[in-house]
């Protein structure tokens, strides 16, 4: 954005609606710093270090498919982004929700139709504020005995054993495939406004038939003779060809999340290049401190990284031209997320700066625990992005003084 003071007029400018409403929210915050309507005269000019910066939903908003209409996610979300400098807000939740005139109709929704008017809804008010939805989906998990397994056997993927016992879609038939280019490219074009599709393909939420294969009873007889790494990434590539459909510009990232298969960037080498990687900046780290080692899963308020991990797989990242979305948490850490946010503020600003010299495409800035609700922590986020050559101290005392 571009803030133009002089005496006669104030000229707030933006590459898009988002950058025009962090320019509004950087001139509010002037202010309010200087504790009345005082600015100085001259311009600003400031652009962000990447270019998709995802949240949680709000606290108090709904997050989860399909329901986005007002009275569950209202205008006020949206607001309440823009001026924290978010520009994408995650949804999440049952892909099957969005399925409708697709080439399996035993998984076609009844109300299909009018999930995808609500959704191009929420997105059209959204996209007033600056902000477009990043889609967390999850995958269909069905009973072996299911119609569309009846009706279309090649699409009968693996077996695994929870839940009584539950089958997969295959995750290399060409059917299913069509599946679910059909399905995102309807989702897509519903939106209109769409910033991108994350999916976690190790360990929950985009189901393959070779997700589980320690928990599987009956192998796919396709995809158990397929390279795991080949048969994910035409998998997602399936995902993104749809995405395009409706927004040539919408990303699609891969997020392995949980891992045992050696190294990690061999999950991704297979994947087009335009494919972006997603991981933590701190996760799967043995920390040592004073008298113990700390085994850092994820989501860590102690830890700061950026983990060796995830600097080789931006390194990575970089070398191969893909792009690179970082994982992180504004405020809090699984040791202790009963709080809105840990009022340890040079401690998390620390973490920013982590993230900032991973040199990322994309931040998501938190996971869905308590919402976002503007918080100081969460105020840090727009310093990594719009204010980078400000000291964290001096950002941190204007907070203070200001409050």
């Amino acid at each position: 954005f571009l803030v133009d003071c002089n005496p006669q007029r104030i000229e707030i400018a933006g590459g898009d609606a988002a950058g025009v409403w962090a320019g509004v929210a950087w001139w509010e915050r002037q202010m309010r710093v200087r504790r009345g309507p005082f600015l100085q005269r001259g311009k600003v000019q400031r652009q962000t270090p990447w270019r998709t910066q995802i949240s949680q939903g709000p606290w108090g908003g709904n997050y989860s498919v399909p329901d986005f209409s007002p009275e569950y996610l209202s205008d006020d979300a949206f607001r309440l982004y823009a001026h924290y400098g978010v520009n994408s807000m995650m949804i999440y939740g049952d892909v099957l929700c969005y399925a409708g005139g697709t080439i399996l109709p035993e998984l076609n929704h009844p109300e299909c139709d009018k999930h995808l008017a609500m959704l191009g809804d929420a997105a059209r008010r959204a996209a007033r504020y600056g902000v477009r939805f990043t889609y967390v989906p999850v995958g269909p998990k069905l009973r072996p005995d299911h119609p569309v397994f009846r009706n279309h056997p090649e699409v009968r993927g693996a077996v695994v054993r929870h839940a009584g016992g539950l089958q997969f879609l295959c995750s290399s038939s060409e059917t299913t495939l069509r599946f679910y280019e059909e399905l995102f490219g309807n989702l897509t074009r519903a939106a209109g406004e769409f910033a991108g599709v994350v999916l976690i393909t190790y360990s929950e939420s985009w189901y393959h038939c070779r997700m589980w294969d320690q928990q599987t009873t009956t192998p796919c007889p396709r995809c158990s003779q397929l390279p795991v790494h080949e048969m994910t990434a035409r998998f997602v590539e399936a995902v993104d060809r749809g995405v395009k459909r409706g927004c040539p510009d919408a990303f699609t990232a891969q997020w392995i999340y949980t891992w045992g298969r050696g190294d990690r960037r061999e999950g991704f080498r297979p994947l087009a290049p335009h494919i972006g990687l997603m991981h933590h900046v701190e996760k799967d780290f043995s920390y040592r401190k004073a008298g113990y080692t700390k085994s850092v899963w994820d989501y860590s308020i102690d830890y700061t990284g950026p983990s060796p991990e995830v600097q080789q797989l931006a390194a990575f990242a970089h070398e191969t031209g893909r792009p690179l979305l970082v994982r992180t948490e504004t405020g809090i850490g699984l040791e202790v997320f009963q709080f809105p946010y840990v009022p340890a503020l040079q401690h998390l600003a620390a973490k920013w700066q982590g993230v900032r010299s991973l040199r990322p495409a994309g931040v998501h800035q938190s996971w869905l625990f308590l919402g976002m609700a503007g918080t100081r922590a969460e105020e840090l986020g727009f310093w990594a992005a719009y204010e980078p050559e400000k000291p964290a101290e001096q950002f941190l005392r204007e907070m203070a003084v200001r409050d």
